[in-house]
């Protein structure tokens, strides 16, 4: 079996997009804020209360957003797997309602590295003793 080649390591974090007027330091509080503009497909939760974990852009999110140079994966990796819809698929509803939705996606694999734990200070002495039998009890 081939070795698979790494992806790089992540190094950097990014919002899918940046926001049209970020301010000094934008927090998330300020993207989700942005996000809460978008007519349906809210994250994390949606606009019937349950969890949704994807986000919906469109026109109602352009003026928060710079929409205008494409979408940025959060961070370094390697596409995976992808579909992009030919067209929108669509679901109908009792009573007549269409809703349209896409189920397209794009799936990156991230190689995320955990720093190695501190270890004790250069000029901490340490010692380590093992003992086969328990040492005798103190006395008095």
């Amino acid at each position: 079996m081939e070795q698979q080649e790494q992806p790089s390591q992540v190094e950097t974090w990014v919002y899918p997009f940046s926001l049209t007027n970020p301010g000094v330091q934008p927090a998330p509080g300020d993207y989700l804020r942005a996000l809460s503009a978008s007519e349906d497909g809210f994250y994390p939760l949606g606009a019937n209360g349950l969890w949704h974990g994807g986000i919906h852009f469109g026109q109602d999110t352009a003026g928060k957003f710079d929409q205008d140079h494409g979408v940025k994966c959060i961070a370094d990796g390697e596409v995976v797997a992808y579909r992009i819809n030919a067209k929108i698929q669509e679901l109908t509803y009792p009573g007549g309602i269409k809703a349209g939705y896409s189920s397209g996606f794009t799936l990156v694999r991230h190689r995320l590295v955990l720093p190695k734990p501190p270890g004790p200070p250069a000029s901490a002495p340490t010692a380590r003793q093992h003992r086969t039998r328990p040492l005798p009890p103190k006395t008095s």
